[in-house]
This record gives C-alpha cells, structure tokens and sequence, in this order.
C-alpha cells in the first residue's frame, strides 16, 4: 500500500518546507515501497506541521507480501509525541533512532525504527520511519502483563464504593466513554456538571454524544483513531481528545477526555494584549525621543555659539543614542521583548558617531567586536550612554594634528561577567586633562547602573577605557 503521490501536496498544504526540500522528501517517498519490502515492515515518511509541534504522515508503504501491521490508511494522519517519542527525538538530535519499543497511536506494539531525512545543509525536514511487530513471545507476554494491568485500571478509574471514589470520579476533565452505537455509556461528575450548566442535560447517559454534546460530533464522526481539537463553546476554550477503543480489530466505542482550558486562552490573550501595550509604549518612547532630538537639531541651526552649540550637539548625542535602544527593540519581529543585543547597539551608536563626526576632524575608522550580549532595556540605556560618552571623547580629543585614526569597540565574557573596552590609537590624554562631564556620567552610569569598574589607561600610542560589569547584577 504506498501513498507517496500525495506527499509533495501534503508538505506544501501542512508543512514550511520548500520546493526544493519536498523534492527531497518526494525522492525518499518514492523509495518506500522498495524498503517496505525488503524488511518486510510498514515503512512512513512524517515531516513537522508549520505553527505546530505535530508531525504528519505524508507517506507510507507497507509489505507487497500482505503482511502489514495496518489496515486503515496512515498518510494524512497528525502524529503527536506523546504517542510517538522516537520520530521526534530523531527530528530533534538529527541522529537515528533504532529498534526503539514502541507502542503505536492505534495500540500496536511494534519494534520502530527512525532515520533523519536532511537538506542540502544539513537540517532535518522529515522522518523516515520503519516498524514492524515485535516478536510474538514477547508481546504475548506483554499483552499477558496488560491483562491484570488493564482490570486494576479499569477498577481504579470506574469502580467505586461507600469508602472511596473512582479515580474518573475526583478529576478536573470531563471523562466520557461512548459505545459503538455513539451513545454515552459513562459521564464523571465533572462531565455530568459540565453538560448540565452549558447543556441543561440533567441525565445524559444513554444518550446519542452528538445530541447532548454536539461540537464532539465532528471529533467523533473523524476516522483517525487520535483526534485533539480545540473548540470554543459558550463562552468555554475546550481541548477534546479522542482515543477510539478496539477489541479484536473492531471498533468498540471510543473514550472522549475534554479540559477546559479557558483560564490559559484568557492568559495568553492577556499577554497579548500586554504585548500590543509595551509595544506601542517602545514607539511612543523612541518617537518622543525623536521629538526632542529634532528640538535640539533646530537649536543648534539657529545661529548659537560655538560653546553652547557643543553642549547642544553633546546632548543630542545622548537623546539618539537613548533612542537607540528602543530602535533596536521594536526592529526586531518580537517588539515586546525587552532584551538588546549591546554589541550591536554599541556598533550603531559609534557608527552613528563617526559619520556625523564632521570633516574638520580626521577620517576615522571603526572596530566594533563581541560577540551577540543581550540585556534589558534599562541596563541596555546605561550602556549606550557610557559607548557613546567614550567614543565622543575619542572623537573630540584623541585625533587634534592627526589626518586618520581607529576606534575600537570590544566586548569580551565569560559567564556573566563582561568587559567593554573602548580604544583609539590616537595622541593619549596629556597630563593636563581635565576631567569632563562625560567621563563623570561614565562614572555614575558604571558605579550605579551597572554596579561595575571601570579603568582609563594613556599613553602616547593612545587611550584605553576598559569597563568591567555583570550582567545578573542590578544597580
């Protein structure tokens, strides 16, 4: 039985994969009737569902011989991990996985193999899958365990007295097994109270499951033996699971499992909206930043004097490299997270910097190193203040008489600790130097923001300012 003429329409309507990784997919496929029959085993293809932590079986092919382990179609079918652990640890690791004991999603005991179906680079883009039964001693023997085992169950979920409950009795989930017929057999209290207050079914035992509760009956009504939906209800976000029963390869009812998972939908729309709100409170900070920046620009062309021009021109820096940060974060496709990548935001402001520099000053070249840092948004605020202190300085007085020049920013780690260094191959500081307000504000930022160090070092090969901190520590 092979079904690979479909795959390539699967992956394309259910998975992220692209042409060429279904042309991949579309080879193997094509080679699976030749597998099947060479191992004598049940041979499938599953790749991962887009938006999804599912898989989904795109192609199959069982023995010519005869000799398969199913008898219904599995192409098409969503295969789910907690049912089928191997197929998605291999997916995960990229390594195979083999002679793994498995128990399948319709019950069959099976000895299931699992290779990894890659792209050209590398990454995996399905799952090769073969299983066959396992050996009949052994799963008699397993099934002769199952036996007392399956009775003990039944006793503990159904069976009560006067002095103790049903396990089915004291869940939170509505509990209900419907017979062949699709009638409800067996409701727990929960499941009982649950159809009373949305239904107003004061007994629904014996009752067709569709009539009392009908957005079951598409569940129901689907021909997979797993079926997991969720469904929205007056008012209710229910997840429905459905595991169909079988006796001697025939369908004997089938046991529905419904959880009310309205808490964790309002939850998640509660995030949702909480991420709309800080989102639109990063663009109202970097646009109101913007506004102050365009104020201190107009300034600054109305005629002042070199010195306040300078001050103006100082602050303006700040402004910009402040709305760095919020430029950064709401670049990125997740404008809600408050993290910041702070070699690169230190690579944009010194950029930012040496491009407005002006050509009275030398041609400057910039080094920005480190590796990917991230931080919050208020110590990321810090650190764009003191880079763009450092290297302002650097710029205004480390290249007087000189015609080019380097700067260089560098960020090094090692577990939480991490080291900015700030350097230029310029004249060095004289020992005339005095201090400024930006080497003050560098100092305040690193003692009280960072709870850090720092250390300014000169020579006449130039000026280094090492800054020392740790990201789990807060000012």
């Amino acid at each position: 039985m092979l079904n690979c003429d479909q795959a390539g329409r699967l992956c394309r309507e259910f998975t992220s994969l692209d042409e060429r990784e279904i042309a991949r997919i579309e080879e193997v496929s094509r080679q699976l009737q030749l597998i099947a029959d060479l191992s004598g085993a049940n041979v499938f293809v599953d790749c991962q569902m887009k938006g999804s932590t599912n898989a989904i079986v795109v192609a199959e092919a069982s023995p010519s011989s005869g000799g398969t382990l199913y008898h219904e179609p599995y192409v098409g079918t969503v295969v789910y991990e907690q049912f089928e652990p191997s197929v998605f640890l291999s997916q995960r690791t990229g390594k195979s996985v083999l002679f793994n004991k498995a128990v399948t999603q319709r019950g069959i005991f099976v000895k299931q193999s699992v290779a990894p179906i890659k792209n050209d680079h590398g990454e995996v883009i399905g799952m090769l899958i073969k299983e066959e039964q396992d050996s009949e001693s052994k799963v008699s023997q397993k099934m002769k365990s199952l036996s007392p085992a399956t009775e003990m169950l039944w006793e503990l979920f159904f069976f009560t007295d006067h002095d103790r409950p049903a396990l089915s009795d004291i869940m939170k989930e509505h509990f209900i097994l419907i017979d062949s017929s699709l009638r409800i057999v067996y409701a727990n209290p929960s499941a009982k109270s649950f159809i009373t207050e949305v239904f107003n079914f004061e007994d629904c035992e014996g009752r067709p499951a569709a009539h009392v509760l009908p957005f079951i009956e598409p569940v129901i009504q689907s021909k997979k033996d797993l079926v997991i939906e969720e469904v929205q209800v007056a008012g209710f976000f229910l997840e429905v699971k459905k595991v169909v029963i079988y006796k001697n390869d025939h369908v004997t009812g089938m046991l529905i499992l419904i959880r009310d998972v309205t808490d964790l939908r309002m939850k998640e729309r509660e995030l949702v909206v909480k991420s709309v709100m800080i989102r639109e409170i990063h663009h109202r900070v970097k646009n109101n930043l913007q506004t102050v920046a365009s104020l201190l620009r107009l300034q600054i062309r109305k005629g002042v004097s070199e010195e306040s021009k300078g001050y103006l021109t100082d602050s303006l820096n700040r402004v910009l490299s402040i709305a760095s940060v919020y430029e950064i974060i709401l670049s990125g496709d997740d404008g809600d997270n408050d993290q910041v990548d702070i070699v690169s935001l230190s690579n944009k402001i010194a950029a930012m910097l040496i491009q407005n520099h002006g050509s009275e000053h030398a041609t400057l070249e910039l080094k920005c190193e480190g590796e990917s840092m991230f931080v919050d948004s208020k110590k990321a605020v810090s650190i764009a203040l003191i880079v763009n202190e450092l290297v302002q300085n650097a710029i205004k007085h480390a290249f007087h008489h000189r015609s080019s020049g380097t700067i260089s920013v560098q960020f090094e780690s090692r577990g939480d600790e991490v080291t900015l260094s700030v350097a230029d191959d310029g004249t060095g500081m004289g020992k005339t130097a005095k201090r400024s307000l930006g080497l003050d504000i560098v100092k305040n930022l690193i003692e009280h923001d960072l709870s850090g160090e720092y250390y300014i070092g000169s020579s006449v090969e130039g000026t280094t300012v090492i800054v020392s901190f740790s990201l789990g520590k807060e000012g």
